[in-house]
């Protein structure tokens, strides 16, 4: 096999091993989520956190990084990206939501 084609293969494993990992919301959740987020924006906000930031790298798993970095991460992202204001908010309410403390 020819070394693009394992890091291709890798890649993919990769990146699916990282979308199972990602937190599911429950009803349960919105008690630590930001003021305003409902179950349809968390779940509207894991949805596009998954093809939108993951079509480009691989995804972090919300804990990985603090509840206070998502706010600048999701922000520079905007930036770059073509994200509009409602993808962004509900991106970020999911980040928050599942971010560590």
């Amino acid at each position: 096999m020819k070394p693009y084609k394992i890091v291709l293969i890798a890649f993919a494993w990769f990146a699916c091993v990282t979308i199972n990992a990602l937190p599911e919301p429950s009803e349960s959740d919105l008690v630590r989520a930001p003021e305003g987020a409902t179950m349809e924006s968390l779940r509207a906000g894991r949805r596009l956190y998954e093809a939108k930031c993951g079509g480009c790298h691989r995804l972090f798993v919300p804990g990985e990084r603090a509840s206070t970095q998502w706010p600048a991460i999701v922000k520079r992202m905007q930036g770059l990206f073509d994200l509009s204001e409602e993808e962004s908010r509900s991106i970020l309410e999911y980040l928050k939501t599942f971010g560590a403390e």
